[in-house]
């Protein structure tokens, strides 16, 4: 892709930070090129007109320059298309916004497209400035994982298929297994048949109805721990977002 010919994209800023005396360091996720990082010069001054549209969460419309083999971008000009302000005025709604964005950021490679990952992200952004779920991240992660292709076959036992008992979380195999082909994991959770519907509703319900669903202190915190292991062997190491609500909590 030559340097005279700039992309114009629509991307989601998923982290910005600075660098030198008034430049931004972002990492965005764009509809046509998947994740692209690139610096926005200038953008951290108070009267850039890249100052808005350069802010973490917010969808912008950019112009980005990049250079063949390299993995940085370099952001020329665009315009703020949508924000969230309530995504900033909360503790609860930042650390869950930080960590949808993290997650999508730490599980997909540079310069991939992924139209489908874009409006996932747009999607559960809308959904956290609306009102802060933890089941909005739980759906959010179980089908992100699908779309980076790691999804798990929640429909039974991986090796001999449906059965109406609990299973075991493997989500190193893809899935759950009954106690025959479980073997011994310390690592591996017990999953009621109630549990598995809920999996399965969290990964395909409408994000509208997310909410309708009662979730106790101790379902919340079992789904809590049940994720949390269906990320690890994705993971290098652990969410920075995620070990910062855990403190708050």
């Amino acid at each position: 892709m030559s340097e005279l010919n700039p992309v114009k994209v629509r991307a989601v800023v998923l982290a910005s930070r600075s660098a030198g005396e008034a430049d931004k360091l972002l990492t965005l996720y764009t509809y046509e090129l998947g994740k692209v990082r690139a610096r926005a010069v200038s953008a951290g001054r108070t009267t850039a007109k890249l100052l808005g549209a350069t802010e973490p969460f917010v969808e912008s419309e950019l112009m980005v320059f990049l250079r063949p083999g390299s993995s940085w971008g370099k952001i020329t000009g665009g315009r703020l298309l949508r924000c969230y302000p309530t995504l900033y005025t909360g503790w609860t709604a930042t650390t869950e916004a930080s960590e949808l964005c993290e997650l999508l950021d730490r599980l997909t490679p540079d310069q991939q497209s992924s139209p489908d990952k874009f409006e996932l992200i747009c999607q559960a952004l809308a959904q956290v400035a609306r009102e802060p779920h933890p089941a909005i991240r739980w759906a959010f992660a179980l089908r992100l994982l699908v779309l980076a292709g790691f999804g798990l076959r929640l429909d039974g036992c991986l090796r001999c298929g449906p059965a109406e008992t609990a299973l075991w979380l493997a989500p190193a195999v893809g899935g759950l297994l009954c106690a025959v082909h479980a073997g011994r994991g310390d690592k591996r959770m017990l999953v009621s048949p109630a549990v598995q519907e809920r999996l399965r509703w969290l990964a395909t319900i409408p994000w509208e109805a997310i909410r309708s669903k009662t979730w106790s202190p101790e379902a919340t915190g079992f789904l809590e721990q049940l994720i949390d292991q269906c990320l690890t062997p994705h993971l290098t190491r652990p969410l920075r977002s995620a070990q910062f609500r855990m403190q708050l909590a």
